[in-house]
């Protein structure tokens, strides 16, 4: 992950970070040295972090997205994830204009239901515009609209 200053970005701006076709398996937190940008209005794209058979890890995702309370757009198309992190996810709705989700790769169990609800809400900002999520096990549909 890019370490910089925030004192480089303007005021005003927004910042695009895009890691996509990496071997990124965690996530920096804010505070640690480098990473004070997570907390500026950004952008970032995840997408394809399993090169190699690498798997980013959902519980390392869940630590680090709220570290970036002013994210608005978030691509992480094919990163694995077979489950997304709830409460996490909820709380960052409220700024999203963008969001690029996992595809096919999603578990439909318990715990994934409230997906189905918050994705219905969200379904104008869903940038992979599908409109059935696929879960991996059982091949069972998730409809959105």
């Amino acid at each position: 992950m890019p370490q910089f200053s925030i004192s480089n970005i303007p005021d005003g701006y927004n910042l695009e970070v895009n890691v996509a076709h990496n071997f990124i398996e965690s996530f920096p937190l804010y505070g640690d040295n480098g990473y004070e940008w997570l907390s500026v209005e950004t952008s970032i794209n995840i997408d394809d972090n399993r090169q190699g058979g690498a798997k980013t890890h959902v519980k390392k995702l869940e630590q680090f997205l709220p570290c970036m309370p002013k994210l608005t757009k978030l691509y992480m198309g094919d990163t694995g994830f077979e489950h997304l992190p709830q409460g996490v996810m909820e709380n960052l709705s409220k700024n999203l204009t963008a969001i690029e989700l996992p595809q096919d790769t999603l578990v439909c169990d318990c715990y994934s239901y409230w997906l189905k609800e918050w994705l219905q809400k969200l379904a104008h900002k869903v940038t992979n515009g599908y409109q059935i999520i696929y879960c991996q096990h059982e091949r069972k549909k998730m409809f959105i609209v």
